[in-house]
């Protein structure tokens, strides 16, 4: 019928049923290529992975392109080379979405008919739409979401209706891990309508980074992500702990991930004498709340960084400012 039908071809492997190398595939018919690329002679280094994605996602012509890969592998770096390629070919329709506001704060900001459009989380943008001005629609427009493993399938459909009425040759770029991180609420972005819509006819670039560099041999860091992404939540926890109560090595994920773990003072307080004890850290910050008691009083060093859950304020005569 209208179904797209997808050849497979394999390279140093066994070909598939009816297919085999060398045959003549009939004109007209759609194609999709893998392969790895780490494979292709002359090329060293697991970088080649994130410059290939880069130099392809302009090559391709799919509406929707997914960059997937665990911590670690290059995606935040990709998602930054794609955005300034982007900007440097002056396409002034780019929006850059999170899940959350910590990690829209992390990425490159965005532009909206030529002027800067800061990045945002996807339930605002879904809110608030930006409008056209006059305009029936705009000619490119580019939406790539950060995490979108934590996007319920929800949003990104209502992101994407919203997108397509926008510009409808829309592209959309999904970046994350799906074996990491859940959606915030909902139901996971593969059960969105329109995800599998394009999966289904075949009008998705998928991009899979898969050598791991930022923590090299660490073997702690290792240990810990792979347990964060298989759900063995009882090695997370003794591997957070650790974390915690050792010096942590030279990566900043490693000293700062224990923030987030339920062991959060603990966890801190030894984070804090590591980081205070390094060659440079004699400079500290000291915060006071106004009461006597000690330990009320937060004392962080250079490179020290914490997540503010409240930040409120009494301001009474006489007295100062006391902070919560």
């Amino acid at each position: 019928g209208d179904a797209v039908r997808c050849v497979l071809t394999s390279i140093n492997s066994e070909p598939v049923a009816e297919v085999s190398v060398g045959d003549c595939i009939r004109k007209g018919t759609p194609v999709r290529l893998a392969w790895n690329v780490a494979a292709i002679p002359n090329v060293k280094g697991p970088a080649a992975l994130q410059a290939f994605c880069v130099q392809d996602y302009f090559r391709v012509k799919a509406a929707v392109v997914i960059v997937r890969g665990g911590a670690g592998t290059g995606k935040s770096w990709t998602r930054d080379r794609i955005i300034a390629e982007l900007k440097r070919r002056k396409i002034f329709n780019i929006m850059c979405m999170a899940p959350t506001g910590l990690v829209a704060q992390s990425m490159p900001g965005g532009m909206w008919r030529g002027r800067p459009y800061t990045s945002q989380t996807v339930a605002w943008f879904v809110r608030h739409p930006p409008e056209l001005g006059g305009l029936e629609y705009v000619k490119h427009l580019h939406v790539i979401v950060d995490e979108y493993t934590m996007v319920s399938s929800s949003d990104l459909d209502r992101l994407w209706t919203i997108a397509l009425r926008l510009c409808p040759t829309a592209r959309i770029t999904l970046i994350g891990d799906h074996a990491q991180l859940w959606p915030v609420k909902g139901l996971p972005p593969w059960s969105s309508l329109k995800l599998k819509k394009a999966q289904r006819e075949g009008t998705i670039a998928t991009y899979r980074l898969m050598a791991q560099q930022r923590f090299g041999d660490c073997e702690r860091m290792n240990t810990l992500i792979e347990a964060l992404r298989a759900r063995r939540l009882t090695t997370a926890n003794g591997e957070l702990y650790r974390v915690a109560l050792k010096p942590p090595p030279a990566t900043g994920s490693c000293r700062l991930i224990a923030a987030t773990h339920a062991l959060a003072k603990p966890a801190n307080v030894c984070v804090h004498k590591a980081l205070a004890a390094r060659a440079g850290a004699s400079s500290l910050t000291v915060f006071v709340s106004g009461s006597e008691n000690p330990e009320h009083t937060l004392e962080l060093c250079n490179g020290e960084r914490v997540r503010v859950c409240a930040n409120k304020y009494e301001s009474k005569p006489g007295s100062g400012v006391t902070y919560t």
